[in-house]
């Protein structure tokens, strides 16, 4: 069991030891997201290619959707205000 500072210190070593692994562990982490962020580039611009040409087929489909929906809608609300 721990009681003191001078078993943490026995314990987990100097303090200058502990921070300079917490740096070394950071730059090390930094190094990988920095790898991931261009990972994350890459598929950002196939998204935005795979969006420009899929939008002309995708655009009217998504207003002959809304246009069904609010017909759909409107023929609900006849159909009630009838009986």
């Amino acid at each position: 069991m721990i009681n003191d500072n001078e078993d943490v210190l026995t314990r987990l070593d100097s303090p200058s030891n502990i921070a300079s692994h917490i740096l070394s562990e950071y730059a090390f982490k930094e190094m990988e997201s920095n790898e991931t962020t261009a990972k994350k580039d890459i598929r950002t611009v196939w998204f935005i290619i795979l969006a420009i040409f899929t939008a002309p087929i995708a655009l009217p489909l998504a207003i002959a959707a809304t246009a069904i929906i609010f017909s759909l809608l409107v023929v609900i609300v006849s159909l009630v205000f009838v009986f």
